[in-house]
């Protein structure tokens, strides 16, 4: 239920750029894609370093991933434009805990996500190939694990401040836009009020992200 609602909310979104694209200058709208590199931080509880511990060591991986959507971009005046990108994302990403007899216990986490990058967009203007800058905040909404939330669990909303830059390519039929983003993930993902051994040998977890993206547009 939760996957549709939020697939009818890009579909929306992307539609009411589109449409609002048709015969208005001010607007323009491309497909976006993107790989994506995640890096997951976070701060072990201090009674993991004691000798007692239950569990000796944790390791979080992540492979590479990708999202695809729509960027809709209002052009304030020739330097400067806002951007939504509406996008769903696909990654996988682990974390394994390694307990006292060696054993270890692995969770995939967050495979699937859609995300809302809104940026501003800065450029200087009048060339073919414009290089531009971009700053702002991403909402980054997982739809959810098949993980027992009495054994582990995360928060699924993810808040971050992403800035990148790009460069502007424009051609007869089409133009596109390369562009390089880092995004730092201000959100704990660490799930309050949740008990046992995994959860509590955790005291926070923030997510940084690197996409290589392409922005399509007419």
């Amino acid at each position: 239920m939760r996957t549709n609602l939020f697939t009818c909310f890009i579909l929306l979104i992307s539609t009411s750029i589109w449409a609002q694209d048709q015969g208005n200058e001010k607007f323009s709208v491309g497909l976006h894609i993107a790989l994506d590199q995640t890096q997951m931080q976070y701060r072990l509880a201090d009674w993991v370093y004691q000798s007692t511990s239950q569990v000796k060591n944790i390791d979080a991986k992540a492979r590479l991933g990708f999202s695809l959507g729509f960027a809709g971009e209002y052009h304030i005046n020739e330097k400067a434009a806002f951007r939504i990108t509406p996008l769903i994302s696909f990654q996988e990403n682990r974390l394994i805990f390694t307990a006292e007899n060696s054993q270890m216990m692995t969770f995939e986490i967050q495979p699937m996500s859609i995300g809302l990058p809104v940026h501003f967009v800065f450029s200087p203007r009048g060339a073919q190939r414009m290089p531009y800058f971009f700053i702002g905040p991403r909402i980054q909404q997982h739809l959810g694990d098949q993980i027992d939330p009495t054994v582990f669990s995360l928060n699924h909303t993810d808040l971050s401040g992403e800035f990148g830059v790009g460069i502007k390519l424009h051609y007869k039929w089409f133009s596109i836009f390369p562009q390089l983003s880092f995004s730092q993930g201000f959100s704990d993902l660490k799930a309050i009020g949740q008990s046992g051994i995994y959860n509590n040998a955790i005291r926070s977890m923030n997510r940084n992200r690197f996409s290589l993206s392409l922005i399509v547009s007419r």
